[in-house]
């Protein structure tokens, strides 16, 4: 963003977005319709920062520092009162300093750009984690029956390393430290010991899977209740 906010509502959700993602939300609560309100009436973007399910209802508790900023894209008036937008995320942010004049919580940012992007370090690390994805999709599709469709993976190790994050079926606290990296080699690095991880998990669930199938009940092998 070229001119980068000093200050800006925030949303703390119990999820970690990343930069190039979209997504969803269902805004119902009184003081994020206020949000949405007033980033509509003065065109501000918002911050999301995770927050843990209990801190949801507690505003004075900050959440996490490091976030992503999001655009509204497009608003839905819901039947109920609520509203469904759909959000792109833009880049990643530092709150410095959380107020509670508002209804919603605000803070004081500032960029937290990666480090190193253009590095020698980060142009060696894409060939390895660029297979590594395409492998991980390729068992999670198996495992999961969903197809999971990348047609092209990113030629910039930036694009890469934020798909791999939001790719990667990891918990919320995973993900949090993955956006936190300082530099773009020490995302791809953690990125790259994660995947190991989940491609160790996936092998194993999908040689589950198949020998479960063999010891099947019934006379297509399954165990079908009435």
């Amino acid at each position: 963003m070229s001119d980068f906010p000093s200050r800006i509502p925030l949303f703390p959700l119990p999820l970690v977005l990343f930069p190039g993602q979209f997504k969803s939300l269902r805004i119902f609560e009184p003081r994020h319709r206020r949000l949405l309100h007033d980033c509509l009436n003065e065109a501000l973007p918002f911050g999301i920062l995770l927050s843990e399910p209990q801190q949801m209802a507690v505003i004075d508790i900050p959440p996490h520092r490091i976030g992503v900023i999001v655009q509204i894209h497009s608003v839905d008036a819901l039947d109920d009162g609520s509203y469904g937008i759909e959000i792109a995320v833009e880049e990643r942010f530092q709150a410095l300093t959380f107020h509670h004049s508002q209804s919603y919580l605000e803070a004081d940012i500032a960029a937290y750009p990666l480090q190193q992007t253009d590095a020698d370090p980060a142009h060696h690390l894409h060939r390895e984690l660029s297979q590594q994805l395409s492998r991980y999709l390729q068992v999670l599709t198996e495992a999961s029956g969903i197809q999971f469709n990348v047609y092209a993976m990113p030629s910039e190790p930036e694009d890469l390393a934020y798909l791999t994050a939001t790719v990667l079926q990891i918990n919320n606290q995973q993900k949090q430290s993955l956006l936190t990296q300082p530099t773009l080699p020490d995302m791809m690095r953690q990125e790259l010991h994660f995947l190991a991880g989940e491609l160790n998990l996936m092998s194993w669930i999908n040689q589950t899977i198949s020998h479960d199938r063999r010891r099947g009940f019934g006379l297509d092998r399954w165990l079908h209740l009435n």
